[in-house]
């Protein structure tokens, strides 16, 4: 049996250069905002077109996939990151806090983010 399954991978890394200052430093939360200056590399398998041309139209058993990429699979990229974070000392030098965060960079790519954060101060 013919499996026509297609997959995908976009892979990457950055880095990031920055500083974070709290606007509200207490004895057990810490309020606060991040700026980062980004450099980002990242490859990917994605194409811009996907075809599939069934055995009627070209007379083999089985049908063809046309993939055409017009965009390059790897790319380089300089952007910036604004984070909101919030943190509360549980105890101990132990911590929870959220982080919200929105990147942007010269690809036109533009990246929210949310998340938890669970940690240690030493």
């Amino acid at each position: 049996m013919y499996d026509g399954s297609l997959h995908t991978v976009t892979a990457g890394y950055q880095l990031v250069l920055g500083f974070r200052y709290n606007f509200i430093e207490m004895n057990r939360h810490k309020l606060g905002a991040t700026i980062l200056s980004v450099f980002r590399y990242q490859a990917t398998s994605l194409s811009d077109f996907y075809i599939t041309l069934y055995p009627a139209a070209t007379n083999l058993p089985i049908p063809v996939r046309d993939i055409t990429r017009l965009e390059p699979g790897r790319t380089f990229a300089f952007g910036g990151s604004l984070r909101l974070h919030y943190s509360y000392e549980i105890a101990n030098s132990y911590f929870l806090g959220i982080v919200a965060a929105t990147q942007t960079d010269t690809n036109g790519d533009t990246i929210p983010h949310y998340s938890l954060k669970i940690g240690k101060n030493f």
